[in-house]
């Protein structure tokens, strides 16, 4: 069934990756939930996905009571995530998002760690805060061509890790005890990506283990960390067991 009724839309995902010490990844973690190997990222860090995206028409493939919703989310996302030996999945400790009905979906239906948060966006700035407190930002600039995903081979390896499987935890995306999945699958053949130089800002400590202060990158044309926005049309399956899922490959825990 999670095949085939899902929910679709179209989406401006604004990335870049930080690089943070694996200490500090780890308590970004609930219990059950553990890091993998990578070779992204230097030894004795992991990498952590910032994510500004503008959420468009989102939708149920069946009739629903969700109506069609188009909206501004902050994620945060950690790849490489394993339960016990089933992964590479990946986690997100905390959404920031500024619509109601998508904060209620998400936590209810998924086990999304969802939360209100005012959001500005303008051509060259994503800003979120809540109670007129600034959490964090991204100020970005276009530094290549949108073409088609293809045409930036360095990409490949964070495309890699956009494709692992979504892990959630139910009730309420409140930390367990179940863990599910979903697969988040994007049409990367209809999307562009366009590299640019970003500037994120993390103002406040809002999750245990996160780092405060800036964190500047070059675009995803000069190297494999590097900064982009795509946009293409996505598909969020509904979730399942984890064992059913279709990436769950071995690896060593750290």
């Amino acid at each position: 069934m999670h095949r085939y009724v899902y929910l679709a839309g179209d989406g401006i995902f604004r990335g870049a990756t930080l690089e943070l010490p694996q200490a500090q990844v780890r308590a970004l973690l609930p219990h059950g939930l553990t890091l993998g190997a990578q070779q992204l990222t230097r030894p004795g860090t992991h990498p952590v996905i910032m994510l500004c995206n503008e959420i468009l028409r989102a939708h149920m493939t069946v009739p629903s009571a969700l109506p069609s919703l188009s909206y501004r989310e902050l994620s945060l996302g950690i790849p490489h995530c394993y339960l016990g030996a089933a992964g590479p999945f990946y986690y997100q400790p905390r959404l920031w998002l500024d619509d109601g009905l998508a904060m209620l979906g998400g936590v209810l239906y998924w086990g999304l760690t969802k939360r209100l948060a005012h959001i500005a966006v303008d051509a060259e700035r994503f800003a979120v805060a809540q109670a007129g407190r600034a959490l964090t930002s991204l100020q970005f600039t276009a530094c290549g061509d949108a073409l088609p995903v293809r045409a930036y081979p360095r990409f490949a390896a964070l495309r890699a890790l956009h494709q692992q499987p979504l892990v959630m935890t139910l009730p309420l995306g409140l930390g367990g005890p179940f863990f599910v999945c979903a697969d988040f699958d994007k049409a990367w053949e209809a999307g562009t990506l366009q590299p640019l130089r970003t500037h994120a800002r993390i103002d406040i400590s809002y999750l245990p283990g996160l780092p405060t202060g800036a964190f500047d990158a070059e675009g995803i044309d000069a190297c494999a960390l590097g900064s982009y926005e795509l946009r293409l049309p996505w598909r969020l399956s509904l979730p399942y067991p984890p064992a059913l899922t279709r990436s769950s490959q071995a690896a060593p825990s750290r």
